[in-house]
């Protein structure tokens, strides 16, 4: 159990630096930080009422969490949009750790990769601005990640008795690109292009018949996954 104590206290400063740097605004500002944030508190107020495309189509991911949040906890939704920023900006670090963790093989570069996208902060007070506001275009990039790696994943396995690690890396990946569509078009572009660069760099696998129709598959049936619930909602 010691071995993991000093990737313990690394991500416990990690997360003490995102609400430092994140959560202190929460408690100085009384305020939404992001004007666009009062139509997704249209949006979301107006799902109580059966009424999803009050201001044109548009994907409901996150606004469906906060809504959830809302309708079982009794929490205004205002408040939610107000505070939850730091809640999804400190997950998207932690996934950017999970993900350099996952495709690094030195054990503490992805905690100085950490630090330093963190540290940005400091030296551009407008780097990442967006992050002070709960906006679904952010929440959506937990999912980007993982989508990233999991496709990764399946191309790094070999031979075919590994069937079942091949099947829930797939399955993983579709619900990957499936949960970044639910939440905003533009993760799902920013996947996309994820998954260009990483066909061009595994080519010579990812060109191959048996992993590229398996691959065409599960992305086809992640955007399904996402896509359908939509449009039947529109058309009902």
């Amino acid at each position: 159990m010691s071995a993991y104590w000093p990737d313990v206290i690394l991500t416990l400063n990690i997360v003490m630096l995102v609400f430092y740097i994140y959560g202190s605004n929460v408690l100085n500002v009384y305020g939404y930080c992001a004007s666009d944030i009062i139509v997704h508190n249209y949006w979301i107020n107006e799902l109580g009422n059966n009424n999803i495309f009050v201001e044109g189509i548009y994907p409901f991911g996150f606004h469906n969490v906060i809504y959830y949040l809302h309708a079982v906890f009794s929490i205004p939704t205002f408040v939610l949009l107000r505070v939850f920023c730091v809640v999804q900006t400190l997950m998207i670090h932690l996934m950017l750790l999970f993900f350099l963790r996952a495709v690094c093989k030195s054990r503490y570069v992805p905690y100085a990769g950490v630090f330093l996208y963190i540290m940005a902060d400091f030296i551009g007070v407008n780097a990442y601005s967006r992050y002070y506001a709960s906006l679904p275009q952010e929440f959506g990039m937990l999912f980007i990640l993982p989508a990233a790696y999991f496709v990764v994943a399946f191309l790094r396995e070999r031979g075919i008795g590994r069937q079942a690690r091949f099947n829930l890396n797939l399955a993983l990946f579709a619900i990957s690109v499936s949960m970044t569509l639910s939440v905003h078009f533009y993760d799902a572009i920013i996947a996309a292009l994820f998954c260009v660069g990483i066909a061009v760099g595994f080519c010579f696998r990812c060109f191959r018949w048996r992993y590229l129709r398996r691959i065409v598959l599960a992305g086809m049936s992640g955007i399904l996954l996402a896509v359908l619930p939509m449009g039947a909602a529109y058309m009902m």
